[in-house]
């Protein structure tokens, strides 16, 4: 015989639907407020009674020859009907059926009350469950907090021993406590973010203390270990939580990792951050490589790249570059500013910030679909180091450039969407060195040699190396036709080596050049003076307009130290 299905059936589960169906309370007959009166079985008893005695008196009674308009409702002899003293099974009849509606609706009161009082007990047993159950759950949440708290500190201790396994281990330890939230996102309370941002900011004071490089605490490399252990470990947990929901407490915890030395490579890939991450007036001594990364807060203000840095298919949002670029190459890489209080927010580009002691020349390349969401600022800070910077088919909306320079700045193919405005310069002319043409040959013969000129030489080819400022626009394109007409070049303030004697020479060098550039209705543009002053060299003014006819060239501007130079245009 084929068994029936409940023979199969758990006893853990049949248990289970036997509790089930004793806590389940009795169901509630739906009943008016108004017939749980007492004397509603009584009243339904009398109706039953007087219908049933009427009825009874006219029973097989033909009725009488009465018109009807003349039937008095009031007065009982006028109605159709021929009445008789019930009989007495009638009578019995009628107290029977009187007797049965008392009975049902006194049962109906009552099963009523049964099922409310059972309700009642229901609730309350489970209102007492709900609290034990809570209760239960509060006291081993307790344990398990003390418990973390207690590991939390055992972690602490072990960070201050001078031995870097042992440092390595209590970061694992606090590694695994940070993982608490994400693994079970019902306990990301305000306390469980608290405690997650407490583990945080221990790791990261450690990657500070790593980078103080304490000889006593292990070498260089053991330094640099560390450092990438919990700077890996802790992008990934946060990168993990990004596609979660916005209360995942990761999303509120802060990355500060400013005010440090890093002796490690940092590699962001794959990363999606959406709370801040702070590398503000920190060190690179190391290559920083950014790819397919979005970064909604990025703070690496007065930070130095004194490696190599990559960026590529990225989104990066923040509001200053770091204040000294060694050399670094960006690429497919969107730029937006952070929220402020500002109407119009921009992105400040610092060149040769005076922040570092580091002498050695800034190259910077923008290229391949660089783009600038917002205003995009160069500010000038020293003269006391040059910068290369270029930008080769970027987008741009406003763009400002101003400040002390002594800078070799470019764009080429690149698009304006908005205002250019060239402003407020002190630039520095002069030849910066003579070529050394052997380790020029050297650098095109072999890749590499320890010379800044060639390496300059081989990322920014067809520039002259003698030369310390100039500003190239070149087969550029302006989207908006307002721009015609407006100024974008004045107050230019020109200052030269006092080690050179000027003295009847002629520097026939460029500082601006605009070539090549036009609308994107295809029409040429170009940069025409309008204000000219020959005693001083501030005060001069150029708009863009429309391409003349014949080329106009300012063969002699005087500078501040009564030299000559050109400005092409």
């Amino acid at each position: 015989m084929v068994p029936a299905d409940d023979e199969h059936m758990d006893s853990t589960e049949a248990t289970s639907d036997t509790n089930k169906k004793e806590r389940e309370p009795a169901r509630l007959t739906p009943m008016p407020g108004w017939l749980m009166k007492w004397w509603i079985p009584i009243l339904l008893a009398l109706i039953l009674l007087a219908a049933g005695w009427l009825l009874a008196s006219i029973w097989r009674m033909p009725p009488r020859p009465v018109l009807w308009w003349t039937i008095n409702p009031y007065w009982p002899p006028s109605w159709p009907f021929n009445y008789h003293w019930p009989s007495k099974d009638a009578m019995a009849l009628c107290a029977t059926i009187a007797g049965g509606g008392f009975a049902f609706s006194a049962w109906q009161q009552r099963s009523h009350d049964n099922a409310r009082i059972e309700k009642d007990r229901a609730e309350a047993q489970r209102k007492h469950d709900t609290e034990h159950e809570e209760r239960e759950r509060n006291r081993l949440e307790q344990i398990e907090r003390d418990e973390y708290w207690k590991r939390r500190e055992q972690a602490y201790n072990l960070l201050s021993s001078p031995n870097a396994s042992i440092r390595l281990g209590a970061i694992e330890l606090l590694i695994e406590l940070a993982n608490i939230t994400t693994e079970n996102p019902k306990k990301q309370t305000h306390e469980y973010q608290q405690f997650i941002q407490h583990i945080t900011t221990a790791l990261c004071t450690q990657v500070r203390h790593e980078g103080l490089n304490i000889e006593a605490e292990g070498t260089q490399e053991e330094h640099a270990l560390i450092q990438s252990e919990i700077i890996t470990r802790l992008l990934d947990i946060a990168n993990q939580s990004s596609g979660n929901s916005e209360a995942n407490a990761w999303h509120r915890i802060r990355l500060n990792l400013s005010q440090t030395k890093f002796y490690t490579p940092i590699h962001l890939n794959g990363i999606r951050l959406k709370q801040e991450l702070d590398f503000s007036n920190s060190i690179f001594l190391e290559n920083l490589r950014i790819e397919d990364t979005r970064l909604e807060s990025l703070n690496w203000e007065g930070a130095e790249l004194r490696s190599k840095t990559i960026i590529s298919k990225s989104k990066l949002r923040f509001n200053t570059f770091p204040s000294f670029i060694k050399d670094a190459q960006f690429s497919k890489t969107t730029f937006s500013a952070t929220p402020r209080n500002v109407d119009t927010p921009e992105i400040i580009l610092p060149i040769n910030s005076v922040s570092t002691t580091d002498e050695s020349t800034e190259q910077i390349l923008f290229e391949d679909n660089c783009t600038f969401k917002h205003k995009l600022k160069m500010h000038g800070y020293t003269l006391a180091r040059k910068s290369m910077i270029g930008f080769k088919y970027c987008t741009f909306g406003p763009l400002e450039i101003t400040g002390i320079l002594r800078s070799l700045i470019t764009f080429e193919h690149c698009l304006f969407g908005d205002m250019v405005n060239i402003h407020d310069i002190d630039y520095q002319m002069g030849h910066s060195s003579s070529p050394d043409e052997g380790l020029v040959e050297l650098w095109y013969k072999f890749g590499h040699v320890d010379d800044e000129l060639g390496q300059w030489l081989h990322e920014f080819p067809g520039y002259n190396p003698d030369q310390e400022t100039n500003i190239t626009i070149k087969r550029c394109t302006f989207t908006n036709s307002s721009i015609v007409g407006s100024t974008i070049l004045t107050n230019l303030r020109c200052y030269t080596p006092e080690s050179r004697d000027f003295e009847d020479f002629e520097y026939d060098t460029d500082i601006i050049t605009f070539t090549e550039n036009s609308m994107s209705s295809s029409t040429d543009l170009s940069l025409q003076c309008i204000n000219q002053d020959a005693d001083h060299a501030m005060g001069y003014s150029f708009e863009l307009g429309k391409e003349s006819p014949r080329k106009l060239e300012i063969n002699r501007l005087t500078s501040a130290d009564n030299t000559t130079t050109h400005v092409n245009l």
